[in-house]
């Protein structure tokens, strides 16, 4: 009798959530042009939306929107990490003194661009945080606002040299595929971990599971060997995934003079010991601009309409553009084959408030990972304009 009930309940329990009309599903459209605008390249496919994509809208609709700045470490360096773009010519310039001290992008715009983009892309605000109580701070949105790419490859100063040449198949008799094929001219097996432990180099989605709380290891972004699509495991769990794996970063170029010394503008990279490390390039959709008045998606903004014929709305679009560029200047996503893709936001996660006891916090350091994919490979070059159009859909 009392097992006929809890079956009895748990049946109508299951058909009650059938009837929620609250379902969420996303995908991802990768358009590359070349520079006279024809489409070269285009990928479509489902992404997967993780769990804390959940907690997020829990907090939305608590009218949790805003956390505060957390310009935390992660345990492992003592470098402040972000958790969003930040302000003031000391942070982006691209004119006098050229800056970009966070590493973050702009979509559509150099590496070098300046602080007062920041705000006309509508990412300030006047309305105090519940959890600061600062009128006028410019915190951290829980809503999506910007996206990270990878290689998918990335190696802690752990990992062998001859499991990296394995990886690229250089042989030991000189044979084969050179690690500078890779990694860029002047890179050998001896300064393959060169700078890994630099302070700003504190993004990966390698945990280091070891420590309590569960901190990232500090990792370099290698070259994908192939153009091949990423093959997941059977036991990948995407709903709680916290991270891009081989995170294109700002390879320690903060300004001009690091520029001049790091980059290499004959091959359009940074040079080989300073690829692959630094702080994470997220590239920021704009919101200032962001589009409700028409179902069209308006490049590198945001757009909400209509994906079915109901009469209310239930369809979001992110779009971020990497732009072309002058191969003498850096951009971050320049060579590199990238196979990635998440949607983040800038606020960090935190369980009624508190951080200190939550592990995917400090797995999710610089925002909360809030969809990914795994995309068709593809090589950015100054030739190319990729955009990214990420929708969501709230669909019955």
């Amino acid at each position: 009798m009392l097992r006929d009930k809890i079956v009895e309940s748990y049946n109508l329990l299951m058909k009650e959530n059938d009837n929620i009309p609250l379902g969420i599903r996303g995908e991802l459209e990768v358009i590359v042009r070349d520079r006279n605008g024809k489409i070269i390249s285009y990928d479509k496919d489902h992404n997967e939306i993780t769990d804390w994509m959940k907690h997020s809208i829990v907090h939305l609709l608590a009218g949790d929107i805003f956390s505060s700045e957390l310009q935390n470490t992660n345990g492992t360096t003592s470098e402040k990490i972000y958790t969003k773009i930040q302000e003031g010519v000391g942070f982006h310039n691209n004119t006098g003194t050229k800056a970009n001290g966070d590493g973050m992008l702009l979509t559509s715009s150099q590496y070098f661009h300046t602080g007062k983009e920041t705000l006309d892309f509508g990412w300030g605000n006047s309305i105090p945080a519940d959890s600061t109580g600062e009128s006028g701070a410019f915190i951290s949105p829980t809503f999506p606002t910007k996206m990270l790419f990878g290689t998918g490859k990335e190696i802690d100063d752990s990992v062998l040299i001859s499991e990296v040449l394995g990886y690229y198949g250089a042989l030991t008799d000189g044979t084969g595929d050179s690690l500078e094929k890779y990694m860029g001219e002047g890179i050998v097996g001896a300064n393959l971990h060169n700078n890994i432990d630099n302070d700003t180099n504190y993004y990966s989605n390698s945990i280091d599971e070891s420590a309590t709380p569960n901190v990232l290891k500090q990792c370099r972004t290698i070259q994908s060997n192939n153009f091949t699509n990423i093959e997941t495991p059977s036991s990948w769990n995407p709903k709680v995934e916290t991270g891009i794996t081989g995170a294109i970063k700002d390879c320690l170029i903060t300004d001009e003079t690091t520029q001049e010394l790091n980059f290499n503008s004959a091959i359009g990279m940074a040079n080989s010991e300073k690829r692959g490390v630094g702080r994470p390039a997220f590239i920021y959709a704009e919101r200032e601009n962001q589009n409700f008045t028409t179902s069209e998606v308006v490049p590198g903004s945001i757009n909400i309409s209509n994906y079915t014929s109901s009469k209310y709305e239930d369809k979001i679009t992110y779009s971020v553009i990497m732009p072309q560029n002058n191969q003498n200047e850096f951009y971050p996503y320049n060579g590199w084959i990238i196979k990635e893709a998440g949607l983040f936001s800038d606020s960090v996660l935190t369980k009624q408030g508190v951080i200190s006891e939550v592990d995917d916090y400090f797995k999710m350091p610089c925002g909360i990972l809030l969809a990914k994919r795994y995309i068709k490979p593809i090589m950015k070059t100054a030739d190319t304009e990729i955009e990214f159009r990420w929708t969501i859909y709230i669909a019955d």
